[in-house]
């Protein structure tokens, strides 16, 4: 990579100015062209890269924002302007930061509850978004079934436990009849019935006037615990 090389035969060039020898003699040393500092790769322009660092630094400690300010005047002036830097530098930086934090589990705690702070739905996003990039490629499934392999792995219990909370909840067997009951033809005033008997029934109590009007959850198919109520008004 271009610019990890740079990195490298800059530090090492600095290293050696700062131990007195001179930018001839480093020239030299590493196998460089003297050059000037408007010739890439030469000791010279190498030279003045380490100048221009040294600035750098300078001016974060006189005006810390002053790159932030300067990045959002570009942003406003040429739109593209951050997509492009991100596109370019973004996986050179992104390899970089990985390597330098690898293991280091409190700062990637820390950056995730900061981004939830900032974005909640942020997470949300994104796993959507991966989803579908999966889904896409076709690796969805594949990558759900190694995710649960790795978490019974991990985690022999987890899986029995959830089902156990999720049948608690809510029983399989009304969760069962409920998933049926959406086939079913049997509707009657935008409500579901289990057969034409009890949409018959319903139809009735609505011509008798003991019900005004059939709402699902509300005096039509009521669940309460473990029971499954037809109709209560």
């Amino acid at each position: 990579m271009k610019d990890k090389e740079h990195v490298i035969i800059r530090d090492k060039i600095e290293k050696l100015l700062n131990n007195g020898i001179s930018i001839e003699n480093i020239a030299l040393k590493l196998n460089l062209c003297l050059g000037n500092r408007y010739i890439k790769k030469s000791a010279k322009w190498y030279n003045y890269c380490i100048a221009a660092k040294s600035n750098q630094k300078k001016a974060i400690q006189k005006h810390p924002n002053i790159y932030s300010d300067a990045g959002k005047i570009a942003q406003k002036k040429h739109p593209w302007i951050g997509k492009m830097l991100g596109k370019k530098y973004g996986p050179i930086q992104g390899k970089i930061n990985a390597k330098r934090l690898k293991g280091n589990k409190k700062y990637f705690s820390f950056m995730a509850k900061r981004l939830h702070e900032l974005y909640p739905d942020h997470s949300r996003r994104n796993m959507i978004k991966a989803h579908q990039i999966m889904k896409n490629k076709g690796t969805f499934y594949k990558h759900q079934i190694e995710a649960g392999i790795i978490c019974k792995n991990k985690h022999p219990d987890h899986y029995k436990k959830i089902s156990k909370i999720a049948h608690e909840l809510y029983p399989l067997a009304i969760l069962a009849l409920e998933s049926r009951r959406k086939n079913y033809p049997y509707k009657f005033m935008n409500c579901l019935f289990d057969s034409e008997s009890e949409k018959k029934v319903c139809n009735t109590f609505v011509t008798k006037g003991l019900i005004n009007n059939p709402i699902e959850g509300e005096n039509v198919h009521i669940r309460m615990g473990n029971y499954h109520i037809d109709f209560f008004y």
